[in-house]
Formats: structure tokens, C-alpha cells, sequence
């Protein structure tokens, strides 16, 4: 038995510690090291560019914080390294030429139009809220709705935001239309149904952990 929980080792030889509900994977590197000019730190893919795996991410950064490139972290145990083109052209996205870095502002009467003019930040939130407002006092709270899409770390704010607004227009309409149902609809069209495939990633071990069972139906 460890100190503060249960001792064991995964299939690659490393010491595992189970630590309440988590378990704890000792790594051969630091969170943060050199290698040749480049620092490389470890990190998870959880918000940009946004998924629900978390898979373990090395970012590698020059000199001047510049990210250069994204790898997989081979001593992560839940993705070994693996990465897909999302968290590969992270840096592609951050870089991009075309991407949003303050707030934009175009007059009604040249919608469609590419005519935008950058604002500050005061000036955005200003109009905003003097927006919100003006529908409030002439339609009543309830004309707006407050939406978001899938959870990750919005919903505490956009609630609070609702409320105090005077709105009970709280509502989530864009969940899972851009990941879960694609994903259904995918593989009932190829598959004849919807599935899930078992890969045993809740083990840090995976396949060889005792308490893993594959069932056949």
C-alpha cells in the first residue's frame, strides 16, 4: 500500500498510485524541459481545440513564446502519443492570418458586406449591454435567449448571466448537433447502428488491468 493510496504498475513499467477516485502516473520528464532550442510543455487538449477527451498534449514554444509545433505525449497512458490533425494544427490555428483577435463591428445597413471596423474592448461590451437593454425595456426580458452549446466551462456564466438579466430563456440548442449526433447518424448509415468502441482507456493499463472485460453480444 502507498502513503495516501493503492500502488501498482501499468503495462509499460510505470508505478501507477491510486489516489481516491484518480489515479496518479509518475512521468519520466518534468512538466517542463528543454529540448534543443525549443521548451516543451505538457499539457492536455481540454479547451483549445476543444474536445472531450483531453488527450495529452507537448507543446513546444521558442525563444520568444512562439508555439511551435504540437506532439502527443507518449508518457500520457489515456492516448500514448496519438494525436488527431485537431491537436496537430493547433498552432496552424493560432497563427492563422484570417483568425479573430478583437472585436469587430459592421453597420446593419452593410450586412453582407466585408465591411468590419476594429473596436475596443470597452466599446464592444458597451454595445452589447446597451443592446440587451434597449430589448428589455421594449420587449420585456423574456425576448431574449441566452444559448450555448456543449458545457465545458460556460454554462456557471451564461446561467448567472440569464437570471440576472431577467430571462428564463436558458437553453442549450447547438449540444451535441455538432459532435454526438453527426457521430450517430455516421455510423448508423455505415454501421446500421450507433456503437461505441471499448478501448479500455479508463486503465491506465488498459487491456492488461484485471478488472477489464470485453463482452460480445
Amino acid at each position: 500500500m502507498a502513503e495516501h493510496g493503492v500502488e501498482g504498475y501499468n503495462n509499460s513499467g510505470v508505478s501507477t498510485q491510486l489516489i481516491g477516485d484518480f489515479i496518479e502516473v509518475p512521468h519520466e520528464k518534468p512538466w517542463r524541459y528543454q529540448e534543443g532550442d525549443l521548451t516543451v510543455t505538457r499539457g492536455s487538449a481540454w479547451s483549445g481545440p476543444g474536445c472531450h477527451d483531453g488527450c495529452g498534449v507537448l507543446l513546444y514554444t521558442d525563444k520568444d513564446g512562439k508555439l511551435v509545433k504540437v506532439e502527443g505525449d507518449p508518457e500520457n497512458p489515456y492516448n500514448r502519443g496519438r494525436l488527431c490533425v485537431r491537436c496537430l494544427d493547433v498552432p496552424e490555428v493560432t497563427y492563422n492570418k484570417d483568425r479573430l483577435l478583437y472585436p469587430m463591428k459592421r453597420d446593419p445597413k452593410d450586412r453582407g458586406k466585408d465591411k468590419w471596423e476594429r473596436i475596443s474592448w470597452d466599446e464592444a461590451i458597451d454595445l452589447v449591454a446597451d443592446t440587451f437593454l434597449d430589448i428589455k425595456e421594449k420587449y420585456g426580458a423574456e425576448a431574449v435567449v441566452f444559448g450555448q452549446g456543449t458545457g465545458r466551462d460556460i454554462a456557471a456564466y451564461i446561467t448567472r448571466l440569464c437570471w440576472s438579466f431577467g430571462s428564463p430563456n436558458y437553453v442549450l440548442f447547438l449540444s451535441g448537433c455538432a459532435c454526438y449526433l453527426p457521430r450517430v447518424a455516421g455510423m448508423a448509415a455505415t454501421a446500421g447502428s450507433f456503437w461505441v468502441a471499448d478501448c479500455s482507456q479508463q486503465f491506465t493499463d488498459r487491456y492488461d488491468n484485471p478488472e477489464y472485460n470485453a463482452h460480445v453480444r
